[in-house]
């Protein structure tokens, strides 16, 4: 598996972020076979809001929405993360 992301986000109160995000990746069955030809990139936007505000561990929910999807159908939107920033 190879996995790579960027995300810039502008705070918009202090539980509201506004994001703007990059991913790209790919999975193979074959060990070290690093290919870019089969490396899918979504870029896109979005809006995250803290549940627990700075509670240990954050507790976020949030939409983003793919610009550059091959499938709508396939598009996942809604999203909850529980862990820390690094």
């Amino acid at each position: 598996m190879v996995l790579l992301s960027i995300e810039y986000n502008k705070p918009l109160l202090p539980v509201a972020e506004f994001f703007l995000f990059s991913d790209a990746g790919f999975l193979t069955t074959r060990s070290w076979d690093i290919n870019t030809d089969k490396l899918k990139v979504s870029v896109g936007c979005g809006l995250k809001l803290a549940v627990m505000g700075p509670a240990s561990p954050p507790v976020v929910i949030g939409y983003g929405f793919p610009l550059n999807a091959d499938n709508r159908s396939d598009i996942k939107r809604f999203f909850i993360s529980m862990g820390a920033r690094f």
